[in-house]
């Protein structure tokens, strides 16, 4: 029979409906299916299907219709077709007579419904209904229904009457509040009573309605609840009745994400009882006792609510610290049992939240004792609680004091005779060098390397080695470039003997680890170059087999970082194979589950960090004319990454992952022609940089609030400064992208910029609360703009010219630097006539800070050469509004400040417009010939850093016709203070070449 029909028979003979009812629950999914497109369309005649549902409801013998219709009233209420979104819902089509009938049945069979289960599904059907249609004034009949089943003596309909309560509290608050006090009476009185559905669904609503009630008045009358709801659980665990207490557990740590502050006047009752739940042992199943510290943790998280607050729990932090630390000895030889994993988790947690002073004081005397007791449980148990806690801890842990004994503790751990002990040393040192990074390696490289390579000789344990194969690459990740170089040659031995001979996992460790120690290397690796690629290349060509696909993966990445490593030259041969290879399988196609596939999609860390090397490889070898590589492979490239990649970055949780991300982002717009980045994918990237800042704008506004509690204390805003920190770092970064976007596209961007800079940074430059370090990245974005957009400089210049000259007279010699560079752009770049008024009061403003007593201090030295070029500039630009002389006083002091070597890009720019000044006989530097000689001299004698090359050989020019008209004196001062490498670039200069 079609739907249409079948219908027909339901309208004719109400009757027909149980039998599609059953239908619907059929196994068979041919006749399941059918049924379902009978459902479908007699959904389209909402009276029939609604009386039909609710007839079957309270009439059906069968509990499973019955349960069934329970299920479907929720669902077909809020109905409408897919084809058409804003019809109005099934309800809002149903007769007036249809509507009435379904709600007096609905609160019928709250109060009637004999079987448990189908009256849950009831009480949500009524709640999900008096949410569509309380506030309307749709449904005068409920309130009171409910307060006559709370009153009645039967404790089914006390328990479904609280359960509705629950639901319907969030959205009926204003409703409610006139008898909150009645409803918490009644609530205490319920949560007395002794019956476990009834306790634990009154556990439930008082939770509903602590959630629901923020105001101070209504917490305070809610606040007598706590108690008896912490009896309940008691009660409850007395009882042996366990899932019931899981339920309660849950509340409470519902409550403690949202509502932690209510929960403070109760803090050390509820601490109590939850450190003897979760310290119960054998007692309590491990899932209870985990909920129990997941609420105490979550408690300690609530730094956004109550900033402080169970760092003044007497002893709670060593407390909670050792009964975490016994979670960890929930292992056995295969694996850890249900506590462990949670363990680790909450020590991480634990560290962050309560900061790493307080754990790190609680963890010194345990740790102490565990690491030399003979139990490999403890001993491994120190190690995995250090890799845990040393993101926390980073500021205590990074004094040389603590870091010597974690070195000590790790080669004591990674020798120990039991493999787990070694393995957990393994992860404790590998998660340290990233949290505690470069320092722990730069101070300690001579006892953790030698003692992880030791244990890569191990066949026997390739577990083991490949999780050593792992340290060395947190290791090399970050590491100082002169602490690798001594062990490269031993180091990549062992990593290509493993690569040879070892467990298929430890050759993918191996490969990652070759990967991390090329990248650290760069050019260093060339030397092992010619050993290493055959090796990779053919794995990556050979590990066909379905088993080695993740190996295959790992060689792409590893040799993609090795030609980062080695360059393009020494790479290009091997690029081109790469690259045929790469175009070859994706032509032949690979299946969902591969690896390779994966790869070229995940973007997280290092695939990101992958992609500009990829990117330039497919350029590379479109340029050299590889068969198969062309421009338009590259945008195609490009069109496949481009999109996943900016997805990535919108989702990603890790500020550490974003910044890699960016620059990713910033190295492609910087590589690739304008034409393969179209209007669509740069508004795309603009409308995921909004998203990211968006994001940081909520949590910067959440962490203000935090300082307004009664917790709020040193440590916790030192943490709120720590975090702040890391939201300045991603402002600075999304700008720096912005940047490159403005220098490849100018003037095309200048919407999205503009856009960006009003909703992000706008409050940066006009917030005097802002910190002069977010005035500085907001500045940054300002000068880029500045730069590359001529429609910019002129619409903006007005508005713009203030802020730069006031953050100019900053103390902060960053915000100081920003805002010169940006005064020397507008000097250059800006309308004439705009800037003309305006050059006397810059060159002066400049003058003072180049003559100020510690302009060029460490801290003021950037500062200070950006500001000499800034006045350079005006003096180029604007020498008719400086006097009649041109400013010819403000000439000596600009050259009395050259050569300038701080700011390289700045003196590149400022000695060649010293030589234009010396060729065009500009009579404010004629004057002063020695001093521009001993200037060129100590130019040339820096090679290439401070003057491009065809500059150079100009300068060389100039100075040889110099040399004739000042004191010897003048030029040998200077050469006799040369290095032999000075001397040989100064000479290779005059001799007419640019040196090396």
């Amino acid at each position: 029979m079609d739907p249409a029909s079948a219908v027909a028979a339901i309208a004719a003979n109400p009757a027909n409906f149980t039998e599609l009812v059953a239908q619907l629950q059929d196994a068979d999914n041919d006749r399941r299916k059918a049924a379902e497109s009978v459902f479908d369309a007699l959904k389209e005649q909402p009276d029939l299907c609604l009386t039909c549902l609710v007839q079957t409801l309270r009439t059906c013998a069968s509990t499973e219709a019955r349960l069934f219709c329970g299920v479907m009233i929720r669902k077909v209420i809020y109905y409408r077709s897919d084809s058409d979104i804003k019809a109005p819902v099934l309800w809002d089509k149903c007769s007036a007579p249809v509507q009435g009938g379904t709600k007096q049945a609905l609160l019928e069979a709250v109060v009637q419904e004999p079987d448990r289960n189908v009256a849950s599904k009831v009480c949500a059907a009524v709640s999900d209904l008096a949410n569509l249609i309380y506030n309307k004034g749709g449904w005068p009949e409920l309130m009171p229904t409910l307060l006559q089943m709370l009153t009645s003596n039967q404790q089914p309909q006390i328990a479904n009457g609280l359960s509705v309560l629950a639901d319907v509290a969030s959205y009926l608050t204003e409703h409610l509040k006139p008898q909150l006090q009645e409803f918490v009476n009644m609530l205490v009185s319920f949560l007395g009573c002794g019956n476990n559905d009834v306790t634990v669904s009154a556990a439930n609503a008082a939770t509903a309605f602590i959630e629901a009630f923020e105001e101070p008045a209504a917490r305070s009358v809610l606040s007598p609840l706590v108690q008896p709801m912490l009896a309940v659980l008691g009660q409850l665990l007395s009882k042996g009745d366990e899932d019931e207490a899981r339920s309660v557990l849950e509340m409470f740590i519902v409550l403690a994400e949202s509502s932690a502050r209510f929960l403070r006047p109760h803090l050390i009752p509820l601490v109590d009882a939850m450190m003897r739940v979760a310290g119960a042992g054998d007692k309590l199943e491990p899932t209870t006792r985990q909920l129990a510290v997941e609420f105490l943790v979550t408690l300690c998280e609530a730094r956004e609510q109550s900033p402080g607050m169970m760092r003044k729990v007497p002893n709670l932090a060593r407390s909670l610290f050792e009964l975490i630390m016994t979670f960890l000895l929930d292992i056995e030889v295969r694996g850890g049992g249900e506590l462990y994993d949670p363990g680790q988790e909450y020590l991480d947690r634990l560290a962050l939240s309560l900061g790493g002073k307080a754990v790190s004081e609680a963890a010194a005397g345990l740790l102490g004792a565990w690491i030399a007791d003979p139990a490999w449980q403890k001993r491994a148990a120190v190690f995995i609680c250090l890799a845990q806690i040393a993101e926390g801890c980073t500021k205590v842990m990074s004094t040389p004091a603590y870091l010597s004994q974690l070195a000590n503790m790790c080669v004591m751990g990674l020798g120990d005779a039991d493999p787990h002990v070694r393995w957990a040393a393994c992860q404790a040192l590998g998660q340290m060098c990233t949290d505690l990074g470069p320092e722990l390696q730069a101070a300690h490289h001579a006892v953790l390397l030698p003692a992880l390579m030791r244990i890569m000789e191990d066949f026997n344990r390739p577990r083991v080695q490949a999780h050593a194969c792992a340290a060395i690459v947190n290791f090399s990740e970050g590491v100082e470039s002169e602490v690798l170089p001594p062990y490269l040659d031993a180091l990549i031995l062992q990593l290509l003997n493993l690569l040879q001979h070892g467990a298929r996992l430890v050759q993918e460790g191996a490969l990652t680890a070759l990967a991390s120690v090329a990248d650290s290397s760069q050019d260093l690796f060339k030397k092992y170059y010619d050993t290493v690629m055959p090796l990779l290349m053919h794995i990556l060509t050979s590990a066909n087999a379905k088993e080695h696909r993740l190996m295959r993966a790992k060689a792409l990445e590893c040799i993609s970082l090795v030609g980062m490593a080695v360059g393009k030259d020494k790479f290009r041969g091997d690029a081109r194979t790469v690259m045929a290879y790469m175009q070859g399988v994706q032509a032949a196609g690979m299946d969902p589950d591969d690896p390779l596939a994966s790869y070229m999609l995940q973007i997280r860390r290092s695939a990101a960090a992958l992609l500009p090397s990829l990117l330039r490889c497919c350029i590379s070898a479109a340029e050299a004319g590889v068969p198969g590589a062309s421009p338009a492979a590259v945008s195609e490239f490009l069109a496949a990454a481009w999109g996943p990649l900016l997805e990535a970055l919108r989702k990603e949780p890790e500020g550490d992952i974003q910044a890699v991300q960016l620059d990713s982002i910033g190295e492609i717009v910087e590589m690739v022609d304008k034409s393969m980045l179209g209007g669509e994918a740069i508004g795309a990237a603009f409308k995921v940089f909004d998203s990211v800042l968006e994001k940081a704008d909520k949590r910067r506004a959440e962490r203000a609030s935090r300082r307004a509690t009664e917790d709020f204390d040193a440590e916790e805003a030192e943490a709120i400064e720590a975090e702040n920190e890391l939201e300045e770092e991603l402002f600075d970064q999304v700008g720096t992208v912005v940047g490159a976007f403005l220098k490849k596209f100018g003037d095309d961007v200048l919407p999205l910029v503009e856009n960006l800079l009003m909703t992000r940074y706008g409050a940066m430059l006009t917030d005097k609360s802002r910190s002069p370090e977010e005035r500085r990245i907001a500045i940054c974005l300002l000068d880029d703009l500045l730069e590359n957009s001529p429609a910019g400089m002129a619409k903006h210049f007005n508005n713009v010219l203030p802020m730069l000259l006031d953050a100019s007279r900053s103390d902060h010699a960053d915000l100081r630097q920003c805002a010169v560079y940006g005064l020397g752009v507008m000097a250059a770049k800006g309308p004439v006539e705009a800037f003309r008024p305006h050059a006397p009061a810059v060159a002066e403003l400049m003058a003072g800070i180049i003559r100020a007593p510690d302009a060029k201090s460490e801290d003021n030295d950037m500062a200070t050469d950006n500001a000499v070029a800034a006045l350079g500039r005006v003096l180029a630009h604007h020498a008719e509004a400086l006097g009649p002389d041109g400013g010819a006083g403000l000439a000596t002091l600009w050259l009395s400040m050259l050569p300038l070597k701080v700011d390289a890009v700045e003196a590149t720019a400022m000695h060649e417009q010293l030589v234009h000044m010396c060729e065009a006989q500009d009579g404010r530097i004629v004057p002063h010939a020695a001093k521009v000689a001993a200037v060129f001299a100590e130019v040339l004698g820096g090679g290439k850093t401070y003057v491009a090359g065809p500059v150079g050989l100009r300068m060389a020019q100039l100075l040889t016709r110099l040399q004739g008209a000042v004191p010897a004196e003048a030029i040998q001062s200077v050469l006799s203070s040369f290095s032999p490498k000075q001397q040989a670039s100064y000479s290779a200069y005059m001799a007419g070449s640019v040196p090396e």
